[in-house]
């Protein structure tokens, strides 16, 4: 049941993340205030129009990873991070909008940490 609920809310997510974009959208109406006239515009077309590649995405065939299962939603903290410092009170602001009941909830965080330093590698 708990894998149905996490499909279901993944789909409604995709969703209204999709519905969200039709309004960054132009409705194809002339903007009055960037003060060009784009009535007598021109479309020229090339005669032969051949497509190299076509993309398309199908749920069907995604690679499956973690066995299938969801584990939640998270952020990386690599750059983002550094703007807020060292402070004890801005890390802990960060914590709860980003992972607490009253924020965005979310579950999985992630920190580069680098490479690492092998001494046999000569960098």
């Amino acid at each position: 049941m708990g894998r149905k609920i996490n499909r279901l809310i993944s789909g409604v997510t995709c969703l209204c993340m999709a519905a969200s974009m039709v309004g960054c959208a132009s409705d194809g109406a002339d903007d009055p205030a960037d003060g060009n006239n784009y009535d007598n515009l021109e479309v020229i077309m090339p005669d032969d129009v051949t497509v190299d590649t076509v993309v398309s995405v199908s749920p069907l065939k995604a690679s499956v990873m973690n066995g299938g299962v969801f584990e939640g939603w998270g952020t990386s903290l690599c750059w983002w991070a550094n703007r807020i410092g060292y402070s004890d009170e801005l890390s802990q602001q960060a914590a709860d909008l980003f992972f607490g009941d009253d924020g965005l909830r979310l579950n999985i965080m992630r920190y580069n940490i680098g490479g690492g330093d092998d001494p046999t590698h000569n960098h």
